[in-house]
């Protein structure tokens, strides 16, 4: 979704417009009425708030779409709290596409866009290139996670792709980790 005047709700019942407004209260008020999950889509980023065992459904938001695909690569742990929190992707050089998971109102646009276009080194040509190429982002990733700044990001090149933090790699196909685990 691109800026605009409103932000969508996505939940078990449907979809709903809503005007401009608090992130955070749009989705305690839909958490209260919806079970499950709850995706607010708003200025290119999708803020969920997952209730303890419950995942974004495979059939929710738009087909192909690399934002709602990394959203439903989240689980939110059964034995815990709801799980509240922003997603957003970016296109890189030198990745092809990251992906970046925060605490709910964090900053994933620019988290991604800072993985997608991470300085690599010099790669030679061969089978581990791919890994060579994502592997900077990837300890990136790490060390914000580690830190608490980012709850999990998906990287891709060429087709290859990597996993930080307790994400699903099914759902990822266009990260490139569909078979990547």
């Amino acid at each position: 979704m691109a800026d605009g005047d409103e932000m969508l709700i996505y939940t078990d019942m449907g979809c709903a417009p809503r005007p401009r407004g608090d992130i955070g209260l749009y989705l305690a008020e839909a958490s209260m009425t919806m079970a499950g999950w709850v995706v607010l889509a708003a200025g290119g980023e999708l803020h969920l708030h997952l209730m303890p065992g419950a995942a974004v459904p495979l059939s929710a938001g738009p087909e192909g779409d690399r934002l709602w695909e990394l959203a439903r690569s989240l689980t939110c742990s059964a034995d815990g709290l709801p799980l509240r929190a922003s997603v957003a992707v970016a296109e890189g050089p030198p990745l092809d596409v990251a992906g970046a998971i925060t605490p709910l109102r964090g900053r994933p646009s620019a988290l991604a866009h800072s993985l997608a276009t991470a300085a690599v080194p010099l790669i030679e040509p061969g089978p581990e290139a791919a890994w060579d190429r994502l592997a900077p982002a990837a300890r990136q990733a790490q060390a914000w996670v580690k830190d608490g700044t980012l709850l999990g990001a998906a990287l891709a090149w060429k087709g290859r792709g990597r996993l930080v933090g307790p994400l699903r790699g099914d759902p990822l196909i266009r990260f490139g980790v569909s078979v990547w685990r």
